[in-house]
């Protein structure tokens, strides 16, 4: 099986920049204040152990998902390990 190339998605500094909406914000900042708002009664809602639960199984979520993002197949058990401060003995692994 033949390894896989990098295929750079952005060549250009413009592609990197933010967009800005250039019409008015006023509908966005309202569904954003109602996302907040939303979110605020969520935190409420839930017992603390399953806060606690929930926001170490989406910091391992993001970390897999955002070692995607960057081309990396890092496996979430690693992603785990690493989180506990338990790096592999492979530097590429506990890279």
């Amino acid at each position: 099986m033949a390894a896989r190339q990098a295929v750079a998605l952005y060549k250009e500094p413009h592609q990197f920049e933010p967009l800005f909406p250039q019409k008015d914000l006023t509908q966005t900042r309202a569904r954003a204040r109602d996302v907040v708002q939303r979110s605020l009664k969520l935190t409420t809602s839930a017992h603390e152990n399953t806060r606690t639960s929930l926001r170490e199984l989406v910091r391992a979520m993001n970390s897999y998902y955002s070692n995607r993002i960057e081309g990396q197949g890092t496996h979430p058990r690693n992603i785990e390990r690493a989180l506990r401060k338990d790096f592999s003995d492979k530097p590429d692994t506990a890279r």
